[in-house]
């Protein structure tokens, strides 16, 4: 869900019984009242991606639930992978929904269930980078230069793997860049010394987890859970972005 700017209330798809929604709904706390914006009123319904990059009316995303989102602070509204439970497919593609003309666009990833994704070097833009289609990806934030970050989640099939990687992506460049963690799932990480900051610390991979930045620009998150759901975490991290590696130089 997500918070405009004059307050309105934004809600997108979800699981719906043994299904996933695509509809995209809008709630006016003054009027206290629901209009139905896009998507399709039947449960299971397929994507339509048209052209990457370009808006269009037919647009939008396929049924899902489980996906991670952000709001650039311009009445644009983003979105990425989550969990086609119908089809079992977990996906990693980004949208923008803009307000203003009520059109989807698919930004970012691919239009393929249960991509690997594909990754440069560390720190390393580039419009070829995407995380690998995942769900549960709680962990996102967005910084003072309304860049997008994201961590962790779950991957491959449903619950068949937890991440711990950690990354951003830019809506001007459309550009995504892996900053930390390992592409790998299921990593044991590395606590190191509390309270201490060592650039070998990595928080283990897990999903579901709570996650909020600072006035600082700092990302903070807290628990979550690996695949296996009796295991879950109480511990909490920062992370103090760098200007060489994801973060983000800007005036404010």
């Amino acid at each position: 869900s997500w918070v405009d700017s004059v307050g309105n209330l934004w809600l997108f798809g979800g699981w719906a019984g043994g299904n996933s929604e695509n509809d995209l709904w809008k709630y006016d706390p003054l009027t206290n009242e629901w209009t139905w914006m896009k998507g399709s009123s039947s449960a299971g319904a397929t994507g339509v991606y048209g052209t990457k990059g370009v808006p269009a009316p037919n647009n939008t995303p396929g049924a899902r639930n489980s996906y991670t989102k952000w709001n650039d602070g311009h009445n644009n509204l983003y979105l990425f992978a989550g969990d086609a439970f119908s089809l079992g497919n977990l996906y990693n593609d980004v949208w923008k929904y803009s307000i203003a003309t009520n059109e989807w666009v698919w930004i970012s990833g691919t239009n393929q269930g249960n991509n690997t994704g594909s990754a440069s070097s560390p720190c390393v833009a580039d419009v070829n980078n995407y995380p690998s289609a995942r769900r549960e990806g709680r962990a996102c934030w967005v910084d003072p230069c309304k860049k997008f970050w994201y961590f962790g989640g779950s991957s491959q099939g449903s619950f068949n793997g937890s991440q711990n990687d950690l990354w951003k992506f830019d809506p001007v460049t459309l550009e995504w860049t892996w900053v930390s963690g390992s592409l790998s799932i299921m990593q044991s990480g590395s606590f190191g010394t509390q309270g201490v900051s060592d650039p070998s610390n990595q928080p283990p991979s897990r999903s579901g987890n709570n996650a909020w930045v600072d006035k600082d620009g700092n990302l903070w998150l807290f628990g979550g859970t690996d695949v296996n759901w009796p295991s879950a975490w109480n511990d909490m991290w920062r992370y103090v972005p760098d200007t060489l590696c994801g973060g983000s130089n800007c005036p404010f």
